[in-house]
């Protein structure tokens, strides 16, 4: 708990909020509809609309919401449908 969440691509930070399942979350527009979700973080760092680069930190790991432990939760969506992160991130 408490590592830093750094952002995938550079982007414009679209939300940041709360709720019962993915507990504190943001949401980061990388434009032509691709839409990236960190969810379930301890602290929120950057703010709606803030500009963000690929690497910059914008949150950290937590176990807020409907969660076991802390980890984070990634997603990647276009206008209509979640996308394999592996299609887009190296993850090795």
């Amino acid at each position: 708990e408490g590592e830093k969440i750094v952002c995938a691509q550079k982007g414009v930070a679209k939300s940041v909020s709360e709720d019962s399942e993915y507990g504190k979350y943001i949401t980061v527009d990388h434009g032509e509809g691709i839409v990236t979700l960190y969810a379930h973080c301890s602290e929120i760092i950057a703010k709606e609309g803030d500009e963000i680069q690929a690497g910059q930190m914008i949150a950290k790991v937590g176990s807020t919401g409907n969660v076991t432990g802390a980890h984070l939760h990634f997603e990647i969506k276009d206008e209509e449908n979640w996308l394999n992160p592996e299609e887009f991130i190296n993850f090795k």
